[in-house]
């Protein structure tokens, strides 16, 4: 695996709902268990396509009732 530069922006990765690799684009992204840390959610992201990794990153912001 090569460092070079993401494809696209953090903007652009969370606008297109972490849906792609942001390296190459692809679809194809396998994702890890989820991992709590406090208020922080991670989940381990890796490109079946180009092999990069990554890791997404949840912030709890509140709650909403749902009944």
């Amino acid at each position: 695996m090569n460092k070079r530069e993401p494809k696209l922006s953090q903007t652009d990765y969370v606008n297109r709902e972490g849906r792609q690799c942001p390296w190459c684009e692809s679809t194809d992204v396998y994702w890890g268990d989820p991992l709590f840390n406090g208020s922080t959610l991670n989940i381990d992201a890796e490109c079946r396509d180009c092999g990069h990794v990554w890791e997404e990153e949840y912030q709890l912001t509140g709650y909403r009732e749902i009944k």
